[in-house]
């Protein structure tokens, strides 16, 4: 294997992708390497931009894009020059990086570039924070995220099996303006009576032409389509205890949908759009050494976690993990009528950037299922709280069963970056707000999902101990038996088969992300800041309430029940706007404040 060597510290690599990875990491070799090049360019360079090793901006080089590694030669070429540096005790000491992404495996194109290699570019970035960082790897031995070979993704492999049966990009459809008449049809949300009555339209049937004629015909090439995981039905049959005309008890079938969590997973891991936003493996960041010891470490990605860290630890070598992120929220449907609810399950990964994941034009978040519903009417209402709860519960076993087995023994993926990798997927964050975290953790609604506090203490500067997933299994378990433990009672549990119950290494207590919402707009604003607000006034809440409604900014209405934003579900962001600026620091954005 041909080695990589940079020619400023000695440090080899196998890549020339991995080599360029050093330096852009390593801060030292970096502006010897930008030195070099001015050298050899005699201060001169193809564009406008000037290059720069100041305090004020840091200088990188332009490769084209993420993943480009059709420049990676010319990088070692235009140090030919430079020489070796004397100071190589300082050199190979685990220099400061200045990049918190993870060392990524090779792209396949490395071992074999072609083409003529063009020099690369150098820009001017700003950079808010110049402070160094040393990154610790993850042990080599280990061979955390290592690949088990090259591979073509979904998208590649339906692209060549196009160009082999010579159909167009735009396939099935005759033509790229007829496919984007169908994007068109399938993303403005129109009904389906809608887009019915816009292809019958003469003017549509006698210009346009689509190979459609109605509804029902587009919605056939909409099905040619290359799809996604596909959708599973389970029913799950409820017993009441009210009786029928016949004396027996009643029963209602309720539908569980769902798709395979893991092939979910397959499809986010392998989805082109996400090369070079993906971590593999674990690192850990700090911001100063003192006597040889990393201090002061820094959290960004998930991959800099310590949990991340401590979960490979656990697993076999070359193994690659997959956090998994699971989200529910219960939902009100205001746009139909009868009380309908909707109670959509949600999965992402934290193998991709968070900056990609928190965008919805990524779509890095995949629907998985959907909970049923049902006001379990069959049941007398002293139980139906209980069984409604263990329905919960047995329904997310149904859609989240295959990623026991995924955590267990590992699964073969094709990720974006073209490699296959053993993956294990393991449950790491669960979003949901606080109701819905105490169904969860099995505790009732007046306890805390995280430690075992005492209801009425909880607020106050007390220490509690966290909760333990073992413990807390074996304490539901003995009082299903009627062994009837203390500790059932003193923490407040709820006699329920938790869904987490088979999860390998999964602390379901400490994946409970933050419940903003909840917690600080209901909790702090709502119910402290404007409350004190109404009482430190020492003038009533009715003075108060027209201060607010005469402070220019959102849209405000008076009700019977008093302040109200003039659109639904926006109460509070609206308070925290019209919040005074002495208080909230923002007066444009109130929700800074929080």
């Amino acid at each position: 294997m041909t080695l990589h060597t940079c020619q400023y510290c000695g440090k080899s690599c196998d890549t020339a992708q991995g080599l360029k990875g050093h330096y852009d990491l390593t801060k030292l070799c970096r502006e010897r390497m930008y030195k070099a090049y001015e050298v050899d360019s005699g201060g001169e360079s193809e564009s406008d931009d000037t290059v720069s090793g100041s305090g004020d901006s840091e200088v990188e080089i332009d490769d084209g894009g993420l993943g480009d590694d059709s420049t990676a030669p010319d990088i070692e070429q235009s140090f030919d020059d430079a020489g070796n540096s004397s100071d190589d005790d300082e050199l190979r000491a685990d220099p400061p990086r200045t990049n918190t992404s993870p060392s990524r495996s090779p792209s396949p194109v490395d071992a074999h570039p072609s083409g003529p290699q063009k020099r690369p570019r150098p820009t001017v970035e700003e950079v808010e924070d110049e402070d160094d960082r040393y990154v610790q790897d993850f042990p080599a031995n280990r061979r955390a995220g290592e690949p088990l070979g090259q591979c073509e993704t979904v998208f590649e492999k339906l692209r060549a099996e196009q160009k082999e049966n010579g159909h167009p990009p735009w396939y099935p459809f005759e033509s790229e303006e007829e496919w984007e008449l169908a994007r068109w049809l399938m993303t403005t949300g129109l009904s389906q009576k809608n887009r019915d009555d816009y292809l019958k339209l003469k003017t549509v049937r006698e210009k346009i032409q689509p190979s459609f004629s109605n509804n029902r015909a587009f919605l056939k090439y909409i099905d040619a389509l290359p799809s996604g995981p596909q959708w599973f039905c389970h029913a799950l049959e409820v017993t009441g205890d009210e009786k029928d005309e016949k004396g027996e008890d009643k029963k209602e079938i309720v539908e569980v949908w769902y798709r395979d969590p893991v092939e979910c997973v397959r499809e986010l891991l392998g989805n082109p759009s996400f090369a070079g936003k993906q971590g593999y493996k674990p690192i850990r960041i700090f911001k100063t050494m003192k006597d040889g010891k990393y201090t002061n470490q820094e959290f960004s990605e998930m991959w800099t976690a310590d949990w991340w860290w401590k979960i490979q630890e656990l697993l076999p070598p070359g193994a690659t993990l997959g956090p998994i992120i699971i989200s529910t929220d219960k939902t009100q449907l205001t746009r139909f009528s009868g009380d309908q609810q909707a109670w959509p399950v949600y999965l992402t990964i934290g193998s991709i950037e968070k900056e990609t994941r928190r965008s919805p034009s990524s779509r890095a978040t995949i629907l998985i299922g959907y909970i049923p519903v049902t006001k379990l009417e069959i049941i007398s209402k002293a139980r139906r709280g209980a069984v409604g709860q263990q329905l919960f519960h047995d329904c997310m076993r149904v859609i989240l069963e295959p990623l026991c087995a995924a955590g267990e023994e590992g699964v073969e993926m094709a990720c974006a970056d073209g490699f296959v990798r053993r993956m294990y997927l393991i449950l790491a964050a669960y979003i949901a707000d606080y109701p819905e975290q105490c169904l969860v953790a099995c505790c009732r609604e007046n306890s805390c999902p995280r430690c075992i506090v005492k209801p009425k203490e909880r607020g106050k500067p007390i220490f509690s101990t966290y909760r333990d997933s073992e413990e807390t299994l074996r304490v539901i378990r003995d009082q299903s038996q009627n062994k009837f433990p203390v500790k059932f009672v003193d923490q407040n549990l709820r006699a329920l088969h938790p869904l987490w119950a088979d999860f390998p290494h999964c602390d379901i207590f400490a994946s409970f992300t933050p419940d903003l919402l909840h917690e600080l707009h209901n909790g702090v604003f709502g119910d402290h800041i404007v409350k004190w607000s109404t009482k430190a006034t020492n003038v009533g809440s009715r003075i108060v309430k027209d201060t607010i409604r005469a402070v220019r900014g959102e849209p405000m209405k008076m009700t019977s029940k008093g302040v109200q934003p003039a659109k639904e579900g926006r109460f509070d962001t609206v308070l925290v706007r019209k919040d005074p600026p002495d208080r909230s620091k923002n007066p444009t954005d109130g929700k800074s404040f929080i």
